[in-house]
């Protein structure tokens, strides 16, 4: 690729029609190839042609809208908003300030000027996209809305996300949904919220209750709220979903909404409720040998989390041979990583013949197959394994707590990727949440100088 773009420069010139061609070409190659530098390079060397017709002028719209959204992704926004509001004036100084390729050059620049904080202009700019597409009858219309339920929320969260007099076609708001689900990253997570729950109504009214669209809509909701916080919006919405499969009479589907829940129980510290959203699972999953092998891998990991090495033993082998019921090498390698890993946070020495099993069953570059290497270089070298999910110190942590914070005040200690996670029987005062923060800090040094290689 780079070297046709190089035969048509030295052929054709820099900045002629075929030359820009072939670099904008190699930029989406680029671009495929996940090497963003230069597909970036090749873009703006596309963006320099020199028109000499309307086909070529048409071409050098687009490669300035390639630029200006390639930018956008890559997080250089000042010159994506330089790139785009040129593009804005071109397109209307061409085409009219009312024309369709203006008015989608105004949604993108929305776009990067929302990402920025400048709600106002974006919202003054996606109103106007909005109008002229509607009113040309254009399907840009709809991920100019998914924009615009955004950059309203951030503009005023009371404000209803879509204009009271539209209406879409079935399509045109399957287009939307779509859009929406590409923007959610941009918005901040308590807006996106907002924004998403405005989207996911109009799509169940429209598309109906069951439709794919809604459940990913719904799926996003479930992350965006555990993003914000917000734990009842995040159990609200896979209550619907479970319902949803319920009555789908999707039993797999049950299964791994009972995971989801399970885990955001957990992450709240929630021990009945996760627990019996995990043994919920496993009933739901019995008629699919993988996700039961998944789930109860899963529920052992929360088990040995929460310091109940004997039910995350149980619940390993019984993962394991859901697994081989399953037949597929891959699963079972990845379970017997778990159960390995798990087994050696334990100190139990059968760790290493699990992780050897795995590694012979996964292959060359798997994440699993790492981690089970990982794990055998600790054992050989006589070390921790330094990851989470150490039973002992997590025993250690939550005796330490209990000893030195008032009675009554700890409910349990858990520990995942992050760290540990404190949960209290009772609403802290001030002053106890600062002690509850400087005691853990306290254990955890004491701990760490006591066995420092755990570091």
């Amino acid at each position: 690729m780079t070297d046709a773009a190089k035969i048509a420069v030295q052929t054709y010139g820099a900045q002629s029609g075929r030359a820009c061609r072939a670099h904008f070409e190699a930029s989406q190659f680029f671009h495929a190839a996940g090497k963003p530098g230069e597909m970036l390079m090749s873009l703006r060397a596309a963006a320099r042609v020199v028109p000499q017709n309307e086909e070529e002028q048409a071409a050098r719209f687009g490669y300035l809208f390639q630029l200006g959204a390639a930018l956008d992704r890559q997080g250089q926004l000042g010159e994506a908003e330089r790139v785009l509001r040129d593009l804005v004036s071109d397109l209307g100084d061409t085409y009219g300030e009312l024309s369709q390729a203006a008015a989608t050059g105004n949604t993108a620049l929305a776009g990067v000027l929302f990402e920025q904080g400048e709600i106002e202009e974006a919202l003054a700019l996606v109103d106007g996209a909005v109008q002229t597409l509607a009113s040309l009858g254009d399907t840009g219309v709809a991920p100019a809305l998914a924009l615009r339920a955004f950059v309203v929320k951030a503009y005023s969260p009371v404000e209803p996300s879509f204009p009271e007099e539209m209406s879409l076609p079935d399509e045109l708001v399957q287009t939307l949904g779509e859009a929406a689900l590409e923007r959610v990253g941009q918005s901040a997570p308590p807006l996106a919220l907002l924004a998403l729950s405005d989207i996911e109504e109009l799509v169940r009214e429209t598309l109906g209750e069951n439709h794919a669209l809604r459940r990913a809509l719904l799926a996003q909701t479930v992350r965006t709220a555990a993003e914000a916080g917000d734990d009842e919006a995040q159990l609200r919405t896979l209550r619907i979903l479970a319902d949803l499969a319920e009555k789908a009479g999707d039993a797999l589907g049950q299964a791994d909404i009972q995971l989801a829940l399970a885990e955001a129980h957990a992450a709240q510290g929630r021990t009945q409720e996760a627990v019996g959203a995990f043994e919920s699972a496993a009933k739901f999953a019995e008629e699919g040998p993988r996700v039961l092998a998944l789930g109860l891998a899963r529920h052992a990991q929360y088990r040995a989390a929460i310091g109940d090495d004997a039910e995350s033993r149980e619940l390993m082998e019984r993962s394991v041979e859901a697994a081989r019921d399953a037949k597929e090498p891959e699963l079972l390698g990845s379970c017997l990583v778990t159960q390995g890993v798990l087994l050696q946070h334990a100190g139990d020495e059968a760790a290493s013949g699990k992780l050897d099993a795995a590694l012979d069953l996964l292959p060359l570059g798997h994440p699993d197959a790492d981690i089970a290497t990982e794990h055998l270089e600790a054992l050989e070298e006589e070390r921790p394994c330094g990851c989470f999910g150490d039973t002992g110190l997590l025993q250690a942590v939550a005796s330490a707590l209990s000893q030195r914070l008032p009675a009554g005040l700890l409910r349990s200690v858990a520990q995942d990727q992050d760290g540990f996670r404190v949960d209290l029987a009772r609403e802290p005062s001030p002053e106890e949440h600062q002690l509850v923060e400087r005691v853990l800090n306290e254990v955890l040094q004491e701990l760490t100088q006591a066995t420092p290689d755990s570091a």
